[in-house]
């Protein structure tokens, strides 16, 4: 199956993500349509079809969107992706009840849509019992984010005899242009800023760091595939925020002094998340292009 010319709309598609996955599918070929609340920024985002703006807790937009870009694939990027624990609300009005709304709409032209991905999160596994992490395992929450990401699982699994869809949980990934109220992204403005200091939670805690173009791979590999339910999109390769100092030191010689904040640190963060790529290979055929070292590189020369 090829994307030439078929018709793939993206929600959140103004986002981190989206700019770089909009970007490699019209490089692909396809004709790309946009749904975003916030406002395309055109130097970052690539979009040569329609673009829709709105909300996912509005229905009628949502089916509006469809009807006017009849799309042969969607990607569901769109929700509340930044803890804030202040407020919970908006992670079930937008997460879970926009999801349904997205998928509402997509119902009224299910006979023309052939993959719909949906992005939950690694979230949903909460405290893993195993040190990999694989698709089988438990799924226990323990934030709103994640319980919000799990219920849009399962709101998604109830129109899985009408649509034909996949859902991705996404261990954690960086490059440039992510915000820099992401961890990553901090850390590199410190270094190119030359700062002496940068306060952090636990440095020792260890997450992947995946490349946001490999992720972007992996979305647009599984767009032609069948039968997938849920995957992981991983590299099963393990790094400390500790590990990540020292690599950009390596790289730009500049050396910087940790100290611990205790404001950063979270009662319920978890010191080690590390997926199980097996399946993610098996269906799609795909290892990473990309070292931390080289996703780091850019970062430096984007200057985040």
């Amino acid at each position: 199956m090829t994307l030439e010319n078929r018709n793939v709309l993206i929600t959140g598609v103004s986002g981190f993500t989206g700019r770089y996955l909009s970007a490699a599918l019209v490089d692909m070929g396809a004709v790309v349509h946009g749904f975003s609340s916030a406002p395309l920024d055109g130097a970052v985002t690539a979009i040569n079809g329609q673009n829709i703006a709105g909300c996912l807790t509005e229905l009628e937009t949502l089916i509006n969107a469809v009807e006017l870009t009849s799309p042969d694939f969607v990607i569901h990027l769109a929700g509340i992706s930044f803890a804030n624990h202040e407020n919970a609300l908006p992670y079930y009005d937008v997460n879970v009840l926009g999801t349904e709304n997205l998928l509402k709409a997509c119902g009224r032209r299910a006979e023309k849509i052939r993959k719909i991905v949906i992005a939950s999160s690694a979230a949903v596994y909460g405290y893993p019992q195993n040190d990999i992490v694989s698709e089988g395992d438990a799924l226990a929450p323990v934030s709103h984010y994640g319980v919000s990401k799990l219920a849009m699982e399962h709101i998604a699994r109830t129109y899985s005899g009408r649509l034909p869809v996949t859902i991705v949980r996404p261990f954690n990934y960086t490059g440039p242009g992510q915000p820099e109220y992401f961890l990553i992204p901090k850390i590199v403005s410190h270094f190119v800023e030359r700062k002496p200091i940068i306060e952090l939670g636990n440095s020792n805690i260890i997450r992947e760091f995946s490349d946001v173009r490999d992720i972007v791979r992996y979305y647009c590999s599984l767009l032609e595939q069948d039968d997938v339910g849920a995957v992981n999109l991983c590299t099963g390769q393990s790094n400390s925020f500790a590990d990540v100092i020292r690599t950009l030191t390596e790289i730009t010689g500049h050396e910087i002094m940790i100290e611990k904040n205790p404001k950063f640190v979270r009662k319920n963060d978890l010191l080690r998340l590390v997926g199980s790529s097996e399946k993610l290979i098996f269906k799609t055929k795909l290892r990473p292009e990309f070292t931390l070292r080289d996703t780091l590189v850019a970062m430096l020369s984007a200057g985040k």
